[in-house]
């Protein structure tokens, strides 16, 4: 039993899936060692360049805080929230 499941796809599509994978494999062949090794001496040049910008912190910051200090809820989801609430609490 060979049955196809899709559609031939058109001349179109092929043409379109042929340059977008030309276009992936040529953004792989950019990400070489050299090629990350010059961007990473790029970005340092960059940051020494601008330090006198930058801001002094007087406080630690994380980007992630193992949930210490938690967001502050939505009016959406604090809704949602009592309305689970009064539903699972029907007699």
């Amino acid at each position: 039993m060979d049955h196809k499941l899709y559609a031939e796809e058109s001349e179109k599509t092929k043409k379109a899936r042929q340059k977008i994978k030309e276009q992936m494999r040529s953004v792989d062949e950019a990400f070489t060692d050299g090629a990350l090794q010059k961007k990473l001496a790029e970005i340092k040049i960059w940051i020494a360049r601008h330090a006198k910008n930058r801001v002094v912190i007087k406080n630690k910051v994380s980007l992630f805080d193992q949930n210490q200090n938690t967001a502050k809820i939505s009016q959406a989801i604090a809704s949602i929230m009592r309305k689970v609430q009064k539903d699972a609490f029907i007699p």
